[in-house]
């Protein structure tokens, strides 16, 4: 068996929560890959090659890019109850997920990660951009998020995210 770790996908209601928030999530190239954003499709690819099982992760741009704190907590909710359910009903294709977290809100974060981690099946982790609202990901405002993650002994998947600060 082999394991894809970083399937990236954009679930039906989270990426339509998300276009009412920020339209311009719509232009970003996983929004308009089908492989992404459609699970029937993703699962005729999967069919192709039987040997081959997926970790989801909520594909680019994460939601601080372009989401208020308060709106990116109810965003990254609705991501990672959608996982959930993608998990539950296909666990021979998905053998898990990476939570979402609005790292933008450190508070809402923290209680993500518990309420994915504790309360649901299958979560492996969390996923967080290389940058957070173009900040380094060393603020000391985001030290709480590392401690949990280290107490619970589970990885961060950290996704390069570009930085117009940068450019």
């Amino acid at each position: 068996m082999k394991i894809d770790i970083y399937a990236h996908i954009l679930t039906e209601k989270y990426l339509q929560a998300y276009a009412k928030n920020a339209p311009q999530i719509l232009e970003h190239v996983e929004a308009k890959s089908k492989a992404v954003t459609d699970i029937n499709m993703r699962l005729r690819l999967m069919d192709r090659y039987p040997d081959v099982s997926q970790i989801l992760s909520i594909a680019n741009p994460p939601l601080d890019c372009y989401i208020k704190p308060k709106q990116a907590a109810e965003l990254a909710r609705t991501a990672n109850d959608e996982l959930a359910e993608v998990i539950l009903k296909y666990p021979d294709k998905f053998l898990g997920a990476v939570a979402c977290i609005p790292v933008n809100n450190v508070a809402a974060a923290l209680d993500e990660i518990d309420r994915t981690i504790i309360q649901m099946v299958g979560f492996r982790g969390i996923q967080i951009g290389t940058r957070v609202n173009g900040e380094p990901l060393s603020l000391p405002e985001l030290k709480p998020l590392w401690k949990k993650m280290a107490d619970y002994d589970l990885p961060i998947w950290i996704h390069p995210v570009t930085n117009p600060k940068l450019d």
